[in-house]
């Protein structure tokens, strides 16, 4: 996925799944402590180290009784990602999200997306294959 602010420079988030609407689904294959890792590729953004207020993912985790609910600016970590291939471009700046969770349940954990990165010409680049380990 390819994300970008290049019009507005707002307040609010651009989102993929804000509320009421669902978010990226995915299915949980066993129980147990988990984390998710997530690949991103920024280009042209300014202020790197900007990455973790400016691009929040949240999750909603069932736990049977409502959910856990866990976002990325406080419960996760960016890194450098020097393993990951971005076909197509280059002069990528690569990050890796790695997010610990405890899965309760196998029903879906609810991934939403919220971006707030005001740039002319940069743009975040989001491997939408999630990974729970």
């Amino acid at each position: 996925m390819k994300i970008w602010n290049n019009s507005y420079n707002a307040t609010t988030d651009l989102s993929l799944g804000r509320a009421p609407f669902k978010g990226i689904q995915i299915t949980p294959t066993a129980t147990g402590v988990k984390t998710l890792k997530i690949y991103a590729a920024a280009k042209n953004l300014s202020d790197l180290t900007e990455l973790y207020k400016k691009l929040i993912v949240q999750l909603s985790v069932p736990n049977g009784d409502g959910a856990d609910v866990y976002y990325s600016s406080t419960d996760g970590s960016w890194s450098p990602d020097t393993v990951s291939t971005w076909n197509n471009d280059s002069g990528l700046t690569q990050y890796v999200l790695t997010i610990p969770v405890t899965i309760h349940t196998t029903a879906a954990i609810d991934v939403k997306i919220h971006f707030n990165w005001y740039s002319q010409a940069g743009f975040l680049y989001i491997d939408p294959k999630f990974t729970l380990e």
